[in-house]
């Protein structure tokens, strides 16, 4: 289960007031200012009314004279019960100034930062690091842990989903015997914990933000603090959150022992969890999926026709016979003549190019992907569906639908996105099918599915 004992003294989510120093390249002076994570995870900062003299001068003209881009600031600064603050990336949004005779010139800025690193004391000496990450977004019934050759991995979320902003879950890595080199483990939890996260996304149908990171070492905790964006939540899941054990431990074992070695997985997990309101972008999002990993996992034989170096001699003998049959016909035009060249030079190279459809068939007898129920002229279908939206700007008709209902075409794709994804995990159990409507199904599909 996720720890609770090994606490900073501090509470974060309180004012925490530093004095410290801000610089700007070679010009620095000493601060005082408060600070705290909130909620959401993300690092408000509170300044004093500040006298607008020569050594803040720097800080209030850079504001002003600044272009398009926000100077980013770097800000050291020390509590009086040992927290350190740090951040490099300090920004300044707001000065909030007055100029007058009876207060004098002053200004109180407003600031955010989108990295910040805190380290404090701890209360209980341990000789088991720790790692955790803080979640949006993501919901559980019960805690999910398995024992991997890092230790316990544990991952925790709210039965109820009610703000996906607010930070709700938890995802951590606790040693189970102290390790020889706490660093190596440190760099090994973290690629863990990150694999995991996103892994859990794909499941989740939604990318699950990780606004905190904390590493709990022998005597001190350190805490990356990351300003993310909004957190969305998906209403077609892949699994069902009270079912997410088997692919909770899926995703740990593909971390240590993938059974394919997928290039570019996590881009292919962020352009499916991402979020879409419009059965045309989600369409676009599903065969961008594919896509990808055609491009990333396939290699140039299977991609292509003909090998390389006998294109390359046909392409010699493509090009001198339309140019020179381009130039006879229309020698009387000589722009004509050098835009179609030009174009048929564009396009010699797509010549040799499998079509996306063939490699998407490579792909899946290399992985070895069940395609029970699904058929080449459906996904052949929702390809041109696809074909349509990029290129018209819509699928419907003004008079019908052209080629069935595009939600089907979504779903389809969508379905055979979540069977290669779910091959190259090695997940196996069930998982939540919106092909035909909403149904619990398993993976591999049952004979005769």
């Amino acid at each position: 289960m996720i720890e609770s004992v090994d606490v900073p003294k501090t509470d974060f989510s309180q004012w925490i007031a530093f004095t410290g120093e801000i610089s700007l390249g070679d010009n620095r002076t000493a601060i005082n200012f408060q600070a705290r994570i909130d909620e959401t995870g993300e690092v408000e900062y509170q300044f004093e009314r500040m006298t607008l003299n020569n050594q803040l001068r720097f800080i209030y003209h850079t504001h002003d004279n600044q272009g398009s881009r926000f100077e980013q600031f770097s800000l050291r600064g020390l509590s009086e019960g040992g927290v350190q603050l740090e951040t490099d990336n300090l920004i300044f949004t707001a000065m909030n100034s007055s100029f007058g005779e009876l207060e004098g010139d002053w200004f109180q800025p407003t600031a955010s930062s989108s990295v910040s690193n805190f380290s404090a004391p701890l209360s209980i000496i341990s000789d088991l690091p720790m790692m955790t990450s803080r979640l949006r977004g993501f919901q559980g019934f019960y805690p999910l842990t398995v024992e991997c050759a890092l230790g316990t991995i544990s991952m925790i979320g709210p039965k109820e989903l009610d703000n996906p902003q607010l930070v709700s879950g938890a995802l951590q890595i606790k040693a189970t015997k102290s390790p020889s080199d706490v660093l190596e483990w440190k760099v090994k939890a973290d690629a863990l914990l990150d694999h995991v996260r996103r892994v859990m996304s794909f499941s989740s149908s939604a990318i699950l933000s990780a606004p905190i990171r904390e590493f709990y070492g022998a005597s001190d905790v350190e805490i990356i603090a990351y300003s993310q964006t909004t957190q969305s939540v998906s209403p077609m899941r892949i699994t069902h959150f009270l079912n997410q054990q088997p692919f909770f431990e899926a995703a740990v074992t593909s971390f240590f022992c993938p059974p394919i070695q997928v290039k570019n997985l996590f881009y292919a997990i962020e352009w499916f969890a991402m979020d879409a309101k419009f059965n045309e972008v989600r369409l676009i999002n599903a065969m961008t999926v594919i896509e990808n990993l055609v491009a990333s996992n396939l290699d140039e034989s299977t991609s292509q026709i003909l090998p390389k170096n006998e294109f390359k001699k046909a392409k010699t003998v493509l090009r001198d016979a339309y140019t020179e049959f381009i130039n006879f016909k229309y020698s009387a035009n000589g722009e004509l003549t050098k835009k179609l060249v030009k174009n048929f030079d564009e396009k010699l190279n797509d010549l040799n190019r499998c079509s996306i459809i063939d490699k998407l068939n490579a792909l899946i007898q290399q992985w070895k992907v069940p395609l029970d129920g699904i058929s080449d002229k459906q996904i052949e279908a929702a390809k041109k569906a696809r074909d349509l939206i990029v290129h018209r700007g819509h699928y419907y008709d003004e008079d019908g639908h052209p080629k069935g209902e595009l939600w089907d075409h979504f779903t389809l794709i969508r379905e055979l996105v979540v069977r290669i994804l779910f091959t190259a995990l090695g997940y196996r159990g069930q998982y939540i099918s919106y092909v035909g409507g909403t149904k619990h199904v398993n993976f591999p599909p049952d004979s005769g599915h």
